[in-house]
Parts: structure tokens; sequence; C-alpha cells
């Protein structure tokens, strides 16, 4: 996987380079806080991060918004971490558990 900067050294400059940085950081954001709805962007281009699984996408946003210091974003997604934390250990929970059917007694017993 690489860097960003490496895959367009040559295209953008570094003032754009962190503006799309930025973009990024903020449409993921957005799009998290709005349970992935697409249609909050109204044109059909924009950036988002996409190097990143549902692990890690909120490690990568905290320490981008703690180095920015936008601590309220960085409340907000601590939030969504620790609510998917709580999904992930349910649906292990639920993978883990037997589903057992009880059957009522037959017809004439």
């Amino acid at each position: 996987m690489r860097e960003f900067d490496e895959l367009y050294e040559e295209e953008f400059s570094d003032e754009e380079k962190e503006a799309i940085r930025r973009s990024s950081m903020i449409n993921t954001y957005r799009l998290l806080t709005s349970n992935y709805d697409f249609s909050i962007f109204p044109d059909n281009l924009f950036w988002l991060l996409s190097d990143y699984n549902e692990e890690n996408v909120f490690n990568v946003l905290l320490d981008y918004f703690e180095s920015t210091e936008e601590y309220e974003l960085c409340a907000d997604i601590k939030k969504m971490q620790d609510n998917f934390e709580k999904i992930k250990s349910s649906r292990a929970a639920k993978k883990n558990t037997m589903i057992r059917y009880i059957m009522g007694p037959k017809d004439g017993e």
C-alpha cells in the first residue's frame, strides 16, 4: 500500500494534497455520522479515506482530528468507536451462540 503522497507526487502540490487529505477526513467523518448515507454529498465527486477498515477508521480519524485540535469531532468519533465495539462484541456473541428451537407438544399429546 503506497501513501497518497507517493501515488500523486507529481500531480498535486503540497497544498492540494493537504486539502484533499482534509476533505477525505471530513467527508469520512460526515459519512460515519450519517450512518453511511451517501446522499449527504451533493456532488458525485468527493474524497473519502480508502485504505481503512471498519475497525481502524476511527483511529485514523482520531489521530487526524487530534492533530488539528478539533476535539469536539474527536469526542463524536470516540462515541462511534465505543458503539462499534459494542456492536462488534454483540456480533461475536451471536456468532458463537447456538440457536435452539423448542418445539411445543405435538397435536394429541
